[in-house]
Parts: structure tokens; C-alpha cells; sequence
């Protein structure tokens, strides 16, 4: 994991200076290097990191949900690998209101799915966190 860690870093490094720091591939790379971070002995400063992304990228706008989504779906997941449930108990709550407010193709709608997911993991996190 120490390597993809290491490449993962200097693709951040390297879409920072291409991109720049708020570009989605800049981003995505930013989740990935967290995300690896987090399932290694670094996982303080993966959650950290992922935590600040999360921040960012609420901050950019609506045209960035999607991108939101999956970085807080990638912290919530690092903090329940890492035991921090009571952290993580808050996340899905923030996930829940957004799904609540997308629309969904009809053709298409794996809303409930969707919903229903979200409410059993923040079930499972709530029972851990006690």
C-alpha cells in the first residue's frame, strides 16, 4: 500500500501544477491519495485530508455535488474503518437530506435504493458509536 500511496501523491502533486488545486481531476486524485491514507498506518492524516477535501468541494458549489457525494461516501467509509463511528454518525445525515432532494430519472429511479442504503448505514454506525 506504501506505493500506492507514493504514486498516489505524485499525481496530486503533479494535477495540482497542471490543473490546479480546485480542478475535479486534482480532486478525485486528492480522494484517492485520502482514501489509500486511511487504510494504512496514515490513517489520521488520510481522514484529515479527507475531511478538508469534503470542505472544499461543498464550497464549490452545486455543480460539484456529485463530486461531494463520493468524497464524504470515501470519508464515511474511513472513518467506520477506523473505528471513529461517532464521527461518521453526522455524514449520512448530510447524505440522506441530499437524496431526499434529488430528482431521479423515472425510467431510471433507484431512488429508494438509494435512500434505503444511506438509512441502514447510518443505522449500522449509530449501533457501533453506542
Amino acid at each position: 500500500m506504501a506505493g500506492a500511496v507514493a504514486d498516489a501523491r505524485l499525481l496530486v502533486e503533479d494535477l495540482t501544477r497542471m490543473r490546479g488545486p480546485d480542478h475535479e481531476e486534482t480532486h478525485e486524485a486528492r480522494r484517492t491519495l485520502g482514501e489509500y491514507q486511511s487504510q494504512t498506518s496514515d490513517a489520521p492524516e488520510g481522514i484529515r485530508a479527507l475531511t478538508a477535501l469534503c470542505a472544499e468541494s461543498a464550497a464549490l458549489g452545486p455543480e460539484r455535488q456529485k463530486a461531494t457525494r463520493h468524497i464524504r461516501g470515501t470519508l464515511i467509509k474511513a472513518l467506520e474503518r477506523n473505528g471513529q463511528h461517532r464521527q461518521a454518525l453526522a455524514l449520512p445525515d448530510e447524505e440522506i437530506a441530499v437524496e431526499r432532494a434529488t430528482v431521479h430519472d423515472p425510467e431510471n429511479d433507484h431512488g429508494d435504493v438509494a435512500m434505503w442504503l444511506l438509512q441502514e448505514w447510518r443505522a449500522r454506525l449509530a449501533a457501533a458509536a453506542d
